[in-house]
C-alpha cells in the first residue's frame, strides 16, 4: 500500500506543477496511518453499545451483568473486571486475571476485560486461572453519553465476546489417553490437581507432569485439572 501511494504521487507529480506534486505527496503521507492502523482495535466482529447508567435505563454489557453505576463506574455483582488502561491489546487479547475487581472507573479510551466468576479456579499454588470453556469480553470505553443538560448518562463502548485459546492444554472434558492402564502424561510445566472426592478406592500420585492412578473398581472417570499460565482445563483419566 505504501509503495502504491508514493508511486502514484510521483506519477502525478510528473504532470503537475511543483507545488501540486508536493501537495500530492503530503496527502499520501497523511493517508498512511489509516492504512497501518492496528486491526486489533478495529475488529469488525466487535459490537458497539450505548450503555446507559443505572439512573437512565441500566444497560448491561453483552451477556454479563456489568452495568454503569451513578458514580460512573463499571459495576458487577458476580462478574469480575480488569483494566489495561490505554495500553490494551485489542479485541482479541488473551485473558489476564492477575488483578480483578467488581468495580472499575469508566475512562474513555481505556481497555477492559470481563470474566465469569464461575470460570475461575484457585490452584494449590495460589494462582487463579480461567477455564478454557468459559467466555470473556474484551471491552473498550469509547466516549461518554450526555443528557440534554450536559450530564453524563452513560457511555458508548465497543466489545467482543471471546473464548480462550487452549494452546497445549487438552480440550475441556476430554478423556486423556493413558500411557498404560494406570499412567498418564500431560504437557510439561502444567500444575496438576486430581479430584478423587467422588472416587472411592482410588490411589493417585502426581510426579511432575505424570499422573499414576490405581482403582479398586474399573471404569471410574477421575477429573484432572491442568493449569498452564492463567488458563486451565478439565480432563478425565480412567484407571483399569
Amino acid at each position: 500500500m505504501t509503495r502504491t501511494l508514493f508511486s502514484c504521487a510521483r506519477s502525478v507529480g510528473r504532470r503537475m506543477s511543483k507545488p501540486a506534486a508536493v501537495l500530492a505527496l503530503l496527502l499520501a503521507a497523511a493517508l498512511l496511518p489509516a492504512c497501518d492502523k492496528d486491526d486489533a482495535e478495529t475488529d469488525t466482529a466487535a459490537m458497539q453499545l450505548n450503555m446507559m447508567d443505572e439512573s437512565n435505563g441500566r444497560t448491561t454489557l453483552g451477556a454479563s451483568n456489568v452495568y454503569i453505576n451513578d458514580a460512573g463506574n463499571f459495576r458487577s455483582s458476580s462478574d469480575l473486571l480488569t483494566t489495561f488502561g490505554k495500553s490494551g491489546r485489542g479485541f482479541n487479547a488473551a485473558p489476564a486475571i492477575d488483578q480483578t475487581a467488581t468495580e472499575l472507573a469508566v475512562v474513555p479510551g481505556h481497555w477492559y476485560q470481563v470474566f465469569d466468576a464461575g470460570g475461575l479456579h484457585v490452584f494449590a499454588s495460589g494462582v487463579c486461572a480461567y477455564s478454557v470453556a468459559s467466555k470473556y469480553l474484551n471491552v473498550r470505553a469509547d466516549e461518554w453519553i450526555y443528557d440534554s443538560e450536559g450530564i453524563a448518562a452513560g457511555a458508548k463502548v465497543s466489545f467482543k465476546e471471546c473464548r480462550p485459546a487452549a494452546g497445549v492444554l487438552p480440550e475441556w472434558d476430554s478423556h486423556a489417553e493413558a500411557v498404560d492402564y494406570c499412567t498418564w502424561r500431560f504437557p510439561a510445566g502444567c500444575e496438576i490437581e486430581v479430584d478423587t472426592s467422588d472416587a472411592y478406592g482410588v490411589r493417585v500420585t502426581v510426579e511432575g507432569s505424570t499422573v499414576t492412578a490405581y482403582s479398586q473398581y474399573n471404569g471410574i472417570d477421575i477429573p484432572v485439572l491442568l493449569r498452564k499460565g492463567y488458563l486451565y482445563t478439565r480432563t478425565y483419566i480412567t484407571p483399569w
